[in-house]
């Protein structure tokens, strides 16, 4: 009989997932600072020549009707903030 997991587990497990993927969007940029929004949302900020790029590669994201999207099997939501050159994404 397989042992089940406790809910400590499975949301260690969860935390672990979540920094995981927050790290696998991270480095899909080149920015100045990073920030957290409570346990879901990443912040990023670029200077003006970074945030040009990193708009171009948010823009060959399928995003959904919902605004959520998909890569390499992690949804998240990304809000693009062209005034202060910033991205949020939400997990």
């Amino acid at each position: 009989m397989a042992k089940m997991n406790t809910f400590e587990q499975d949301m260690a497990e969860a935390y672990k997932q979540l920094e995981n993927n927050k790290q696998t969007i991270a480095s899909l940029f080149n920015f100045i600072n990073k920030g957290y929004l409570g346990e879901n949302i990443m912040i990023l900020d670029f200077d003006k020549k970074e945030f040009i790029k990193a708009q171009a590669t948010a823009s060959r994201w399928s995003i959904r009707d919902s605004g959520w999207t998909n890569h390499e099997g992690i949804d998240f939501r990304p809000v693009i903030y062209a005034k202060n050159n910033r991205i949020a994404f939400t997990f």
